[in-house]
């Protein structure tokens, strides 16, 4: 069997753990619950001193949870029509908050969550020039600390942020020698079937999430930021 990810098979071994007490009998949707799980232990190792753009955005965002926040929004690589509503409903509410008003994570969760969601939506619209994230200082008792806070702005697009060639189509016939056809166009013109019922008959596309990074800023031009979210 292969892996989509490899937070797949952390997935598989962990409810090898977990067997015989929990299985996806005892909890019908395990393997879902495992992956928000492995999600937030990721989450808090990423946000200890992670290297993130210009603008605040973490490296593992930029590089990779930005891509498929966008392709969810064209309609690609979506769990539930739940899904995609909530994530657009999200962005919605983000869009409604005044101008120079200050979100932060915890305030915006929603309950039972610890905020993976909200993340995606704040970074994503960093990126989108909806949001800036800054530095909110706030004292609690005698102990001063700072945390990350998003300020609702109305700016343009990050010129980094480059959608060309993200979502692209390719040849249902493994050896064809075009590498990516229009998005529009519905089959190859190129191969042909050689046999079978179909023959004679062009090979249909497919559509496909590139490799290409979303995020054109190079690597090196990440710095190490120290994090503190509330």
């Amino acid at each position: 069997m292969r892996w989509k990810c490899p937070k797949d098979s952390w997935v598989l071994e962990i409810r090898k753990i977990l067997a015989p007490e929990i299985t996806h009998l005892t909890i019908p949707n395990l393997d879902e619950k495992l992956k928000k799980i492995l999600d937030y232990i990721e989450e808090i190792k990423l946000n200890k001193d992670q290297k993130c753009c210009p603008h605040g955005v973490p490296i593992s965002y930029a590089k990779g949870r930005i891509k498929s926040c966008w392709v969810k929004l064209e309609g690609y690589r979506i769990k539930s029509e739940f899904d995609l509503q909530k994530f657009k409903e999200r962005i919605n509410i983000v869009g409604e908050v005044p101008l120079g008003q200050i979100l932060t994570v915890n305030k915006s969760r929603e309950p039972g969550s610890y905020g993976q969601e909200f993340r995606d939506v704040f970074n994503y619209l960093i990126c989108m020039g909806k949001l800036k994230k800054v530095k909110v200082k706030k004292t609690i008792g005698e102990k001063n600390i700072e945390y990350d806070g998003y300020e609702r702005i109305e700016n343009s697009q990050c010129q980094e942020f480059n959608t060309k060639k993200i979502i692209i189509k390719e040849c249902q016939n493994p050896k064809c020698k075009i590498k990516e056809f229009p998005l529009s166009q519905t089959e190859c013109c190129y191969c042909r079937y050689v046999k079978g019922k179909k023959k004679g008959q062009f090979y249909p596309l497919k559509v496909k999430i590139s490799n290409k990074d979303m995020c054109q800023l190079n690597r090196g031009d990440f710095k190490k930021e120290k994090n503190g979210e509330t």
